[in-house]
C-alpha cells in the first residue's frame, strides 16, 4: 500500500511538472530572471504597504510585521528554490531513458520533506501574524488575501485565454 501511494505521488508530480511549465515558460520568455525577481519583489512591497494601510496598523505592529516578513521571506525562498531544483531533477530523471526507481523514490521523499517544511513554516508564520494583529485586523487581512487571490486567478485566466488565442 505504501509503495502504491508513493508511486501515485511520483506520477502526480510528473504530471504536475510536465503540465505546469507553460506559464513559467511564458514568463521566462517575457522577463529575464532579474526582472522577474524585481517585479515579484515590487509586488510584495506594494502588497505589504497596502495591507499595512488597510489594516490600520500601529507603528509597533508595522515594525513587528516588517521584521516578521524579513525573517520569513529568505527562509521561504531558500526552501522553495531547493524544492524546485529537486522537482526539476526528478522530472529529468523520470524523462530519461532508464530512470532508477529507487533514486526516484528517494527524491520523492526529499520533495515531500521539503513540502512539509514549507507547510510548517507557513503555519508558524500564520500564528506569528495572529500574535501581532487584533482579531478584526486578521479577519480583514484574510479578506484582502482572498481578494488578491481572486484577482490573480482572473489575470491568470486572461493570460491563458490570450495564449490560447495566439496558438
Amino acid at each position: 500500500m505504501k509503495n502504491k501511494t508513493l508511486l501515485l505521488g511520483i506520477i502526480t508530480l510528473a504530471c504536475i511538472f510536465t503540465g505546469g511549465n507553460t506559464m513559467a515558460e511564458e514568463n521566462a520568455q517575457r522577463y529575464s530572471g532579474k526582472e522577474m525577481g524585481q517585479r515579484h519583489k515590487g509586488d510584495h512591497e506594494r502588497m505589504s504597504a497596502r495591507m499595512d494601510s488597510e489594516l490600520n496598523l500601529s507603528s509597533e505592529q508595522k515594525t513587528r510585521m516588517q521584521a516578521l516578513r524579513e525573517a520569513f521571506s529568505p527562509t521561504e525562498k531558500a526552501v522553495r528554490e531547493d524544492l524546485r531544483s529537486r522537482q526539476t531533477a526528478l522530472r529529468e530523471m523520470l524523462d530519461g531513458n532508464a530512470p532508477d526507481r529507487a533514486a526516484a523514490e528517494t527524491m520523492a521523499k526529499e520533495i515531500n520533506a521539503l513540502q512539509n517544511k514549507l507547510m510548517a513554516n507557513h503555519i508558524d508564520h500564520i500564528f506569528k501574524v495572529r500574535e501581532i494583529l487584533t482579531p478584526e485586523q486578521y479577519k480583514k487581512l484574510e479578506e484582502l488575501r482572498k481578494a488578491h487571490k481572486e484577482s490573480r486567478k482572473n489575470r491568470n485566466n486572461e493570460n491563458t485565454e490570450k495564449s490560447a488565442d495566439k496558438k
